[in-house]
């Protein structure tokens, strides 16, 4: 059953509530609204663990519906097993005494580069785009440190490329740095504390 948060769409005067778990009584339009007024907030995009193409997920649902109607049934023992054994998942104290040894052993930024690129134990990059590292002059003296990638940084792989990035490279030129400057003296080395969206 879908679950929609509480919101208002307040423009116009079909201006509809939907409180949650309330998905009963609703018309399409009433969750049309509601879906308009999730992308007016901002909310344009749903994340998950790993990627769902809707499309082939509704034709492979009626297929599977399809073949359920016409086979017959089958009585399945109960010491049915799986064909391949199910991988327990890393603990997350082993994947940060992994990624210390591995980021203690990167002695340049290409190497944390690299090695950041094969690093699979963080589950926000089996939903990312792109690994956004960094930007910027690698020599320079000034260096910025962001929170994390949004979705423009995602898409193009490099941090503080959206609007907060327009607005860094207008302060940056203020103060007469750039981060493509090729002279060190007068660049900017951009990277995120989290490399994955």
């Amino acid at each position: 059953m879908p679950v929609f948060a509480t919101g208002v769409r307040s423009s116009g005067p079909d201006a509809t509530m939907l409180k949650m778990n309330d998905t009963k009584d609703i018309t399409a339009d009433q969750a049309l609204d509601h879906l308009a007024w999730l992308v007016d907030m901002g909310a344009d995009e749903t994340t998950g663990d790993e990627p769902v193409d809707r499309f082939a997920a509704s034709a492979e649902r009626l297929h599977k519906q399809q073949a359920l109607e016409a086979a017959p049934v089958v009585a399945v023992a109960k010491s049915a097993r799986p064909s391949r054994p199910v991988q327990p998942p890393v603990s997350t104290e082993q994947s940060v005494q992994d990624s210390r040894l591995i980021a203690a052993s990167c002695e340049t930024l290409d190497d944390l580069e690299q090695a950041l690129q094969t690093f699979d134990a963080c589950p926000l990059k089996r939903t990312a785009s792109n690994l956004c590292y960094a930007d910027g002059n690698r020599q320079a003296r000034v260096m910025f440190i962001g929170e994390a990638p949004g979705r423009d940084e995602d898409i193009q792989g490099k941090p503080f490329v959206g609007r907060s990035g327009q607005l860094l490279d207008k302060m940056l030129a203020a103060i007469g740095l750039d981060r493509a400057n090729s002279d060190a003296s007068q660049a900017a080395f951009i990277t995120n504390v989290i490399y994955w969206r």
